[in-house]
């Protein structure tokens, strides 16, 4: 397959993944009050994207290329990170009407399982947040 036809195939799983996270965002947030901070939401997600497979890197160490993937974590591009997936997990909470400790903990667990991540995979998960995520600190 020629140069072009491997570049098309790239940029139809980037816009599939794109459309999978805008997709995600509206479900939480659907209210025409809200459009500007759906709008802000994805563009931080949008922006976590890009980041994803420089993530640890060192400044310097690599060449930036927009929607570029299978950097850090291997993943494909237009993926997002925990950064991006706790977001989602906090906003299933707080759009039912406020923030409830108990059904953040819930969240946390079906994020740790990979429930907010693009493709069900938690790639990456800070101690804090599986400290968190898990019954230990409730014992």
């Amino acid at each position: 397959m020629s140069y072009c036809g491997n570049h098309h195939i790239y940029l139809c799983a980037v816009k599939l993944n794109f459309l999978a996270m805008e997709k995600e965002i509206k479900r939480l947030i659907s209210n025409p009050l809200t459009t500007r901070i759906r709008q802000s939401i994805l563009g931080f997600a949008l922006g976590d994207c890009l980041g994803v497979p420089y993530e640890f890197k060192t400044p310097g160490s690599f060449k930036f290329k927009p929607f570029d993937g299978y950097g850090t974590f291997g993943q494909t591009p237009v993926t997002w990170s925990d950064d991006t997936a706790l977001t989602l997990a906090m906003l299933d909470d707080i759009v039912a009407g406020e923030y409830d400790d108990a059904q953040h903990r819930i969240n946390l667990k079906r994020f740790l399982k990979g429930d907010y991540f693009l493709d069900g995979d938690c790639f990456d998960a800070g101690n804090a947040t599986r400290y968190n995520g898990t019954d230990a600190r409730h014992h």
